[in-house]
């Protein structure tokens, strides 16, 4: 397993989602600031809390990238669907444990 390789495209794919979770804000699609809400947890001052926010979002990212290469790699076949279904699976970990929609 490279490592470096694992944290470098983890760090390039958070940047990615941020990226997409603050355009869809600036667009008005949606009001939520992911890295804000989870600075919000460590701090009540708000540009502290898009700072840690956004650091432990990247954290968050690089350990998401290691369990995803973790178990592709133990894997002997790995497919396109296989990915989307466990990053579907990761998607309603998240909703289940933000309690999305109630």
């Amino acid at each position: 397993m490279n490592v470096a390789s694992i944290l470098l495209w983890g760090f390039a794919a958070t940047l990615v989602l941020t990226t997409i979770i603050v355009a869809g804000q600036s667009l008005g699609i949606t009001r939520i600031d992911m890295p804000f809400v989870i600075g919000s947890m460590f701090t009540s001052d708000r540009d502290r809390a898009k700072i840690l926010g956004y650091a432990f979002h990247v954290f968050n990212g690089w350990i998401f990238a290691m369990i995803y290469a973790l178990f592709f790699e133990n894997l002997n076949k790995s497919t396109w669907w296989l990915g989307a279904i466990m990053g579907l699976a990761g998607g309603f970990l998240h909703l289940w444990i933000f309690g999305a929609g109630g």
